[in-house]
């Protein structure tokens, strides 16, 4: 997850693609494709992952 967010800060949602994740990330296109079907999907756990953050810390 952190890959992706540097990714999008990097070159921008519009620009952003699985391979270039995966690149930062240092893994192969296919093992975020087994867990995710495109970048939407992954875009959402993303967002969500981030939500769930942000409600922990202001619920302190």
């Amino acid at each position: 997850m952190e890959c992706a967010i540097k990714t999008i800060a990097k070159v921008g949602y519009a620009q952003v693609s699985l391979g270039k994740i995966s690149k930062r990330a240092k893994i192969s296109k296919g093992v975020i494709s087994y867990y995710f079907a495109n970048k939407e999907e992954l875009l959402e756990q993303v967002a969500f992952e981030y939500y769930m953050a942000w409600q922990s810390y202001i619920s302190q």
